[in-house]
């Protein structure tokens, strides 16, 4: 999924104007809180709302939430959006997440 978002960001269709600053700056994840990085990263490797919501035991609300503040903070649109700040910023999901990938039916 990540090699396919890269294929559009980078390659494929024109990114929203917002988004092509991003490839001049360096996303600063320090802008956003640590709950907020969590939920980012694993938006990046493909999680749903509801599977972060049970990874990080909280509920699909306040993932809405969050993602509602991440996009606001970094200007930001989408999920392929989100997924190419996340890899700019060098932000990772960690071995948890992708445990936890597997795991989620």
């Amino acid at each position: 999924m990540v090699e396919v978002v890269r294929t559009v960001t980078f390659d494929g269709i024109a990114p929203h104007s917002q988004l092509a600053d991003l490839t001049e700056q360096n996303v600063e994840p320090g802008a956003l809180s640590p709950r907020e990085q969590q939920v980012l990263a694993r938006i990046a490797v493909g999680l749903t709302h509801g599977q972060i919501a049970r990874a990080l035991a909280i509920s699909p609300h306040t993932v809405d939430t969050y993602v509602k503040r991440i996009r606001s903070k970094l200007d930001l649109g989408n999920k392929a959006e989100l997924t190419r700040a996340a890899m700019l910023s060098g932000l990772d999901a960690g071995s948890d997440v992708c445990g936890q990938v597997s795991g989620v039916g």
